[in-house]
């Protein structure tokens, strides 16, 4: 085996359902000194288009994708906001908790990747501030879990 495959419906089981798993055959891998290729399908299935982008980031960043593994199909990428705007419904509906993860992830690119190249970005923090907060303040009481904590420093 050269390389597993992740093509669930990411609406349901996101990469950080595979982390462990694909973390876990990694390892097993390197340590016979032998690569393992991951591919993880994402940026397909999703209600609004940060939702889908989001999918792919977390994919890079959960599953530690590398030179040679590949995200399957990411579409989300290559549609211009104009046209995904423009062929949508007046509304997209989305979970509470998916909305909040796409503002933190908003929040995060702005604050980390575009003060300097797209300075113009910076006006929309105090919009992504408040509606960020909006769920979380209905949540009862602070994350406990550990590795949730530091995305709410983003809000």
């Amino acid at each position: 085996m050269v390389g597993i495959d992740a093509a669930a419906n990411e609406m349901d089981a996101g990469p950080e359902v595979f982390a462990p798993t694909f973390g876990w055959l990694r390892k097993k891998w390197q340590d016979r000194n032998e690569e393992l290729r991951i591919t993880y399908h994402a940026g397909e299935d999703f209600q609004h288009l940060l939702s889908g982008l989001r999918q792919m980031i977390e994919a890079l960043t959960f599953l530690h994708l590398e030179q040679g593994d590949r995200i399957g199909h990411g579409t989300a990428a290559g549609i211009a906001p104009e046209l995904w705007i423009d062929r949508m419904d007046d509304s997209v509906k989305l979970s509470q908790g998916e909305w909040l993860d796409d503002l933190v992830m908003t929040y995060w690119l702005i604050t980390a990747n575009a003060p300097m190249v797209y300075p113009e970005l910076n006006s929309l923090l105090p919009r992504l501030h408040i509606q960020g907060n909006r769920p979380r303040w209905k949540l009862s009481g602070p994350p406990t879990n550990p590795h949730l904590l530091p995305c709410f420093q983003y809000l």
